[in-house]
């Protein structure tokens, strides 16, 4: 969301006080989340996910699987794992949140190296 944030909102965003945005930028962050989480939905994509998987997994591979995911734990995973990474999104958000500043120290001497080492962009 911080990439999305920067590249597209900030533009728009300029002439308002960042600090009264803070809710209303989470919100619309959650927006965005939900618009993404109906996308990324394994019901209405069931024929792509089939093929990836008949294209990926031997069918003994496959059968290992649906006895894996057959008896109560399994089933207790295929049900909840969604909401599990509903609730580790954020997480993993703020993980790479986190690690920008360092990604962004490591990019300017980089970028710096790529120019000297190919000369400057056109």
């Amino acid at each position: 969301m911080a990439d999305f944030e920067r590249q597209f909102l900030d533009p728009l965003l300029q002439p308002i006080d960042r600090s009264k945005l803070a809710a209303d930028l989470h919100d619309f962050e959650e927006q965005i989340m939900s618009v993404i989480a109906d996308r990324v939905n394994f019901e209405k994509h069931r024929a792509e996910f089939v093929k990836m998987y008949a294209e990926t997994f031997t069918a003994d591979e496959i059968n290992g699987m649906v006895a894996f995911y057959r008896p109560p734990a399994g089933e207790a995973l295929l049900r909840k794992q969604s909401a599990l990474a509903t609730k580790g999104l954020p997480l993993a958000q703020q993980q790479v949140q986190d690690a920008m500043p360092d990604i962004q120290k490591m990019t300017e001497p980089w970028v710096e190296n790529m120019k000297k080492k190919y000369g400057p962009t056109k």
